[in-house]
């Protein structure tokens, strides 16, 4: 098996770079033939298709959090796309993120510990059909969300910016930070006037502080706000939130390793109204808003025209993950 492995090195803020020895001794004892390729967010795009077009692959390893997956799997289809005669290679997932949500949805278990088992996979792996969601002209594994989670990641990068070198950055972990960011982003202005349309009805119109549309079901690292979500059923999620109350009991029910009982009686008090399946929706604000993709802030827009790729790329999961 052939393969490029692309590995992001700020992963885990910069702790990936003492696993490549490991890693190399990895593949080679499953017999895998890979080209290690360190790419930066500058140049995600021409460094893998620089390498793409002048050999053939059997896959893409992508090592890093949802960021480098967004990045890698959008370089990947917009390849196939100027490439349609070529082969388009698998995508596998070695997750080594703060919030690993789509290798979570898909049962991939994260960090360096199960590094052997994700090595494993590349080759005893069965191969998986994976819908992306679309916007904008990018595809997104796992979310989009619009508001105050977007809100929240702002405050987080500049936190993480501003202790890049402090010594309490190695003391924090990043789901402090993330915390942190959170209190603060409560503070502000964080409610907006939406219309929501799905499939062409709309389905709400209203205040509202945060919108999360799912392709894959693990959100934020440890949540699952859409019970029923698959990433191989040809729908998205979409889950409302309208107030800053509500947004803290609904990620304290929503906490994926409460006992199944309290997180079945809220969804049977607050289905409906919290979310709804479909295959194309639209955001439409009253101004703009910020808004996040896979853990990647983009510019404040009004307008959010979002669908779904049905199979659009094939990755490595487990049995268990099938």
């Amino acid at each position: 098996m052939k393969v490029v492995a692309c590995y992001n090195p700020r992963a885990r803020g910069g702790r990936f770079q003492r696993e490549i020895p490991r890693l190399r001794a990895l593949l080679e004892e499953q017999s895998v033939d890979a080209t290690l390729l360190e790419i930066s967010d500058a140049d995600f795009n021409e460094t893998l298709c620089r390498k793409l077009e002048s050999e053939t692959f059997d896959a893409v390893v992508g090592i890093g959090g949802d960021g480098t997956h967004f990045h890698l799997v959008n370089t990947l289809l917009r390849f196939g796309k100027s490439h349609p005669g070529r082969p388009q290679p698998r995508y596998v997932f070695l997750p080594f993120g703060t919030g690993n949500n789509i290798a979570k949805s898909l049962r991939l278990k994260p960090g360096p510990r199960n590094l052997p088992a994700a090595i494993a996979n590349l080759t005893d792996g069965i191969d998986k059909k994976l819908d992306l969601g679309t916007w904008s002209g990018y595809y997104f594994a796992n979310a989009l969300s619009v508001g105050l989670d977007a809100r929240i990641l702002h405050f987080r990068n500049q936190m993480s910016e501003r202790l890049q070198k402090h010594v309490l950055r190695r003391l924090l972990h990043a789901y402090i930070i993330y915390a942190l960011a959170t209190v603060r982003a409560m503070f502000g202005t964080c409610r907006f006037r939406m219309e929501i349309l799905v499939d062409g009805e709309r389905w709400y119109e209203g205040g509202v502080t945060d919108v999360v549309v799912n392709n894959t079901r693990i959100y934020g690292g440890e949540f699952d706000l859409t019970p029923e979500c698959r990433a191989d059923d040809g729908l998205l999620d979409i889950a409302l939130i309208r107030s800053r109350v509500e947004y803290i009991y609904r990620f304290a029910f929503a906490y994926r390793h409460l006992p199944g009982f309290l997180r079945r009686l809220f969804v049977a008090n607050h289905g409906g109204s919290a979310w709804i399946q479909a295959r194309h929706v639209e955001l439409l604000v009253d101004g703009p808003v910020p808004v996040q993709v896979d853990g990647e802030l983009f510019p404040n827009s009004s307008t959010f025209r979002i669908g779904v790729a049905d199979g659009a790329v094939t990755v490595k999961v487990g049995t268990d993950g099938a």
